[in-house]
């Protein structure tokens, strides 16, 4: 369980981060005539900044891999072709 967590905590900080910031959105934010789907509940509100969070940290997880592993890169310039 613990090898769990600490694989996925950046996932889980992120989920955590979105659900305050959610919760303190409908609290300063909040519509007070409940005709606004997510931001009239406190529930619907912290539930999507959970969800916002947790794709935000999944893009920001991402790391791009090197197109070809085993190559160097070219450091020659286009103008040092012939050369």
């Amino acid at each position: 369980m613990l090898q769990f967590l600490i694989k996925y905590k950046l996932y889980f900080l992120g989920i955590l981060v979105g659900l305050i910031a959610g919760y303190v959105y409908y609290a300063q934010v909040g519509c007070l005539t409940e005709s606004c789907a997510i931001t009239s509940n406190p529930w619907a509100s912290t539930a999507y900044g959970g969800i916002f969070g947790y794709f935000i940290a999944d893009f920001a997880g991402k790391r791009k891999k090197p197109v070809f592993e085993n190559e160097e890169l070219d450091t020659k310039s286009p103008t040092d072709i012939n050369t």
